[in-house]
């Protein structure tokens, strides 16, 4: 089944940790064990009640071996105490029909609490598509209004297509601000 329409790609994610942390880095709490599937578990992050620092700093490890931040959706795929980060990934939006006509959609929301925020050093908003408009609208701690920003890609015609450029035709980009705590995407044509 082939897809027609608008993507905007934003993973992976990093978060940045906003914590004092002390620890012997790269290193689980002793006797925890430090991987999830591949994943590196320095303290104070771990999979088991006594090898975390706190809850907020919870592993939730599956089976599979694939790494959940505390009890949600968010997959964990690095952690760096030394560059206070955890690097994750996040659903791509889509705005799109199949062949047979069928509109398909999805609205990911990404909401983080402390210590924890959205770092926007590590992070670009990015959207792939022709004649696409992406927002996002992000809320930073302790403030009622919302941070909004997006970007805009054209097509004069499949042959102005670049796919190793994201200057504003079949892709567009924009910074995010540092601190949010909460992201949700949207796509206009």
């Amino acid at each position: 089944m082939a897809f027609h329409g608008r993507m905007l790609i934003i993973m992976p994610f990093s978060l940045v940790l906003f914590a004092t942390i002390t620890s012997a880095v790269g290193q689980a709490k002793q006797n925890c064990p430090d991987r999830c599937g591949n994943l590196t578990i320095p303290y104070p992050f771990g999979v088991n009640e006594d090898c975390y620092m706190g809850s907020d700093y919870f592993i939730n490890c599956a089976p599979n071996g694939t790494a959940f931040l505390r009890n949600s959706n968010i997959r964990v795929t690095n952690i760096s105490v030394d560059l206070g980060e955890i690097q994750i990934q996040q659903y791509l939006t889509y705005d799109c029909y199949t062949q047979e006509g069928e509109h398909r959609y999805n609205i990911p929301e990404l909401w983080v609490t402390p210590p924890y925020t959205i770092s926007g050093a590590k992070n670009k908003f990015m959207a792939v598509g022709c004649d696409t408009y992406a927002e996002f609208e992000g809320y930073r701690p302790n403030q009622n209004l919302p941070f909004i920003a997006g970007c805009m890609s054209q097509c004069l015609g499949l042959d102005s297509v670049d796919e190793n450029s994201c200057s504003g035709i079949w892709c567009c980009q924009t910074s995010i601000p540092d601190g949010l705590k909460n992201r949700t995407v949207f796509l206009n044509f």
